[in-house]
């Protein structure tokens, strides 16, 4: 078994790709932005889409 050492937002993000998501869409400036670039970094293996929007409107907009 591996251990990894991740920070907090890191560890939501695994989490959420353990949990099964199949998309996440954030704006830039949300406090959140550890856990959008961690999914970003990890979409293709985990076989989600993971896109930063515009703000709060276009990310609710893509999201639906």
């Amino acid at each position: 078994m591996s251990s990894e050492t991740l920070m907090s937002d890191e560890a939501i993000a695994l989490g959420a790709l353990h949990a099964g998501i199949s998309a996440a869409f954030a704006y830039p400036g949300t406090p959140s932005t550890e856990i959008m670039e961690y999914l970003q970094e990890h979409a293709e293996e985990g076989g989600i889409v993971a896109q930063w929007c515009t703000n709060e409107k276009t990310a609710y907009e893509a999201a639906l």
